[in-house]
């Protein structure tokens, strides 16, 4: 987040009570978003493995009431008067999971809850092939959102309603058009408002109001606005933080001049989620609490006299570099912002925190490595955290329910993990793929008789996303204690990741001692390579010589090279693209491959190259698919780096001829 208030002579604790809050006032009521994502020591993985940023309660579990008092405390004293928590539900089932246990097992348990009020922001971000809600799913949210939540003294209310935040209006619009507008009152008959009561529903959403106000939406708001942008040119990973205060100006005028629906002024801190997709993070720069503020004061022209409502995203958002959570590297000083924005005129309490002793109730003892982080090259030994079952910690059930455990008859150790037919368990971390390794990934299992368990490896992307696809590992109805292990070439350069997963069917079976380990190199064929110690094997797209230095091609704003040598192209090559590249703060590299036809004659199209563009300031070695589609009239392709926005380098590219791992 940039040069905020450093942590230097800031007050420090000597106990591990919370003191007693003193709120400070406001004219506007400011809220905040709040990530419940910090429920075991795998989700601090990534930030643990980038190096920042790093709690000032140090990497906790936010279902600890502790945390939340803390959390409550530093908001109150900065103006912040109600979290609405991010809430993940299994519409299908009506499970609430364990992303939730910030607010159920923390802050609703917690000593200072009274003095902060809450909301429900629904994350309801399914994939477009879910199928349309039912009615009977909406009614059962209701029933849900009534007996967890909306009755609780201190849940928030607006015009006299409680507030339920949703993220994608859309989904309700495609099941139920403007008819969820008679849907509504049953909604909230269900949750056991008073007759004539419903919810006041606040939509995520900038455009096309009037859709929400014919479904019944009272209100709209945004998350953010971090991707929208002033330039369309210059680098598209990276932008500053002075264009992102520029641009959120832009869409609150552009809301509150449609003036459809009240609108709550959204603000936000900053934006860098290199912790969470690394290379390929959009990141906006030179953010600092002076610009904060200056959003925040600019804000105040835009508070809709309706609703008289800011809300800040968000908390704790520290995989995306956007949290008003006081850290380390930073202090007080986004929070600082907000209160000196909106907060009366006063007596102000102090910044204070509890020293590192009092927090030991309350963070994890140890944080895996996280894959996208990791160098695997140099890792040896079982890759997966947890995977012995001893701790009891690190696997969950596939609607995020924690997993059971059971001291029978263990494999080796003292407990095993259940595997039920009723659902299946994974493991919370993932372990990543080095391209061009072998991997082992096994465990051992047993069933009931009858019972047989399938073990499978779901793949995720380089950005840490689910690709919708799994890798079967092994099958076994064997009620003696059996190993079932695959082994898995990384070969695919779209796969970073991979997790473990168990399915039983027809009866309950056990699993146990689970790894994923690195047996040795992937037989890979090298179709290019060039250390770029001299750039003679390139030149610039006007065809004159390209530029090296220091070992390595030199790409100037605007500007790129080309290989001079081509690769054979067709319908079933896929190749790996290797290369490491270095950026300057505001420049993105972008990846492309020129396609050419049986005369060496350029068609005039690229190939498709997926998250084709990275950006980081220090050397990093990235991997790009490219592949062809069988239709395709290419017969030759070459290789091509664009420097976007500002320098970059370019250094030790290497091709090889690559696949895809079986998906199903």
């Amino acid at each position: 987040m940039g040069a905020l208030m450093p942590v230097l002579g800031m007050a420090m604790l000597t106990h591990a009570d919370v003191s007693a809050p003193r709120p400070v006032p406001t004219d506007t009521t400011v809220g905040c978003y709040y990530f419940p994502g910090h429920f075991n020591a795998a989700r601090w993985a990534p930030m643990k493995s980038y190096g920042h940023p790093r709690p000032l309660l140090g990497y906790y579990r936010d279902g600890a009431p502790h945390v939340a008092d803390w959390h409550i405390k530093w908001a109150v004293e900065h103006g912040i008067s109600f979290f609405a928590f991010d809430w993940y539900y299994d519409h299908h089932t009506g499970r609430v999971g364990e992303h939730n246990t910030a607010l159920d097992e923390g802050f609703l348990r917690a000593q200072y809850r009274d003095l902060m009020q809450f909301a429900i922001f629904w994350c309801n971000e399914e994939g477009a092939d879910e199928p349309p809600y039912t009615r009977e799913e909406l009614l059962r949210l209701g029933k849900v959102l009534g007996e967890r939540y909306v009755h609780q003294p201190n849940y928030l209310r607006i015009e006299g309603r409680p507030a339920l935040f949703v993220s994608v209006p859309e989904r309700l619009w495609q099941s139920f058009g403007d008819g969820f507008r008679d849907l509504l009152p049953e909604m909230s008959r269900a949750a056991g408002l008073p007759e004539g009561t419903t919810f006041f529903l606040v939509g995520k959403q900038s455009e096309n109001l009037e859709q929400l106000r014919e479904m019944g939406f009272s209100a709209c708001t945004a998350y953010n606005y971090a991707g929208h942008r002033l330039p369309n040119d210059g680098s598209p990973l990276r932008a500053t933080y002075a264009d992102m205060v520029e641009v959120y100006e832009q869409m609150w005028r552009q809301v509150t001049t449609d003036g459809t629906l009240p609108y709550l002024v959204p603000v936000s801190p900053g934006w860098d989620s290199r912790p969470w997709y690394g290379p390929h993070a959009f990141v906006r720069t030179e953010p600092t609490a002076g610009k904060f503020l200056e959003m925040c004061e600019r804000a105040k022209r835009y508070v809709d006299p309706r609703l008289n409502m800011v809300i800040a995203e968000c908390w704790n958002e520290f995989g995306e570099g956007s949290y008003l959570e006081p850290t380390e590297e930073h202090g007080f000083g986004a929070l600082d912002a907000i209160r000196q924005a909106f907060g009366r005129p006063g007596d102000w309490p102090g910044s204070v925190a509890p020293p590192a002793e009092a927090r030991e109730g309350w963070v994890f003892d140890a944080i895996p490595d996280d894959p996208l982080h990791l160098s695997a090259t140099a890792a040896t030994g079982n890759l997966l955290p947890w995977g012995d079952m001893e701790e009891e910690v690190g696997w969950v059930g596939f609607g995020h329910e924690p997993a059971e455990f059971a001291a029978d008859s263990p494999h080796v150790g003292t407990r095993c993990l259940v595997v039920t037919p009723s659902g299946g368990v994974k493991s919370t971390a993932r372990v990543g793929l080095a391209f061009g390794r072998e991997y082992e990934v096994g465990a051992w299992v047993r069933c009931s008789p009858g019972a047989s368990v399938r073990v499978t490896s779901a793949l995720f992307g380089r950005d840490g996303r689910w690709l919708g696809s799994y890798h079967d590992i092994g099958r076994s109805a064997a009620t003696d204690w059996t190993r079932v292990a695959t082994n898995i070439a990384a070969i695919d350069p779209g796969v970073g990741a991979v997790d473990v997963e168990f399915v039983a069917t027809g009866g309950m079976c056990y699993a146990d001692d689970a790894s994923v380990t690195i047996t040795g190199e992937a037989h890979l064929e090298v179709a290019f390579e060039d250390s770029c110690a001299t750039p003679e094997g390139w030149a610039k797209f006007d065809g004159t010589p390209a530029e090296g230095k220091a070992g390595a091609l030199v790409l100037h704003a605007g500007t790129g090279v080309k290989s001079r040598s081509t690769l054979p192209a067709g319908g079933d090559t896929v190749y790996a693209v290797r290369a490491e590249v270095r950026c300057d703060d505001l420049a993105t590299i972008e990846v492309r491959s020129a396609e050419f036809g049986p005369n060496g004659e350029w068609l005039q199209t690229y190939a498709p190259v997926p998250a084709n563009k990275v950006s980081w300031p220090q050397w990093v070695e990235v991997t790009f698919l490219l592949a062809f589609p069988p239709e395709t009239a290419a017969r030759a392709c070459n290789l091509e780096f664009v420097a976007l926005g500002g320098e970059a380098a370019v250094r030790n590219v290497r091709v090889v001829k690559a696949g895809y791992l079986d998906r199903r």
